[in-house]
Formats: C-alpha cells, structure tokens, sequence
C-alpha cells in the first residue's frame, strides 16, 4: 500500500484514481450589475472549461453558479479563483453592454 499525503487524500484521491476537487463560484460577484447578463455568464462558464487543471464546469447562470471540478495538483484553489477572477473582467470588458430604462409600463 501506497501512504499518500495527507493534503492528497483530503481532496479525494485513492491509488488508481486522477484527484479532484470542487469549488462553486457566485456569478453575481464575478459579474458585477450592470455586467450581469446570461450570455455573459455562459461564456465566463464556457472559458473556465479551457483552464488547465479543469476536469469540468457547470453552469446554472439563472441560479448564479458556477461548479467547477479540477485537478489540485494541476491548479490550486487560489489560483484557478484568480484565473476564473481574470477571465470574468476580460469577458465583461470585452462586451459592450447597453442599460435602458422603461418607462409607461405600469
């Protein structure tokens, strides 16, 4: 038998198996108001899938969240919520985004 580190078998690694770990970001914090649409938070979730270390994403953008599986000893936490940080500003700052106001409605 194999002792693995502790850190190691912490985020669900046994002998045979790729480790993995989870985190779920909030949309509406990565996006902030004015910034947050659907079809942004698709392709914030649709660039996460392409990060390195990243087994998996899923995204519920009514909902807000993000669920993304990734490999530890690939990408840290810190780092993959950085680069996840950094992808959301690049996506935003790339999209013009108009605001209007309706008015008579009532």
């Amino acid at each position: 038998m194999i002792l693995l580190p502790h850190d190691v078998r912490s985020v669900g690694y046994t002998s045979g198996m790729t480790p993995t770990a989870r985190e779920t970001f909030q949309l509406q914090a990565l996006l902030p108001a004015p910034y947050y649409c659907l079809g942004c938070a698709s392709r914030v979730c649709d660039a996460v899938r392409g990060v390195a270390g990243v087994t998996e994403a899923h995204c519920a953008a009514e909902e807000g969240a993000l669920d993304v599986t990734y490999d530890p000893l690939a990408i840290d936490a810190e780092e993959l919520a950085a680069r996840v940080r950094e992808l959301a500003l690049s996506i935003t700052g790339a999209v013009g985004h108009a605001v209007f106001r309706l008015t008579g409605l009532d």
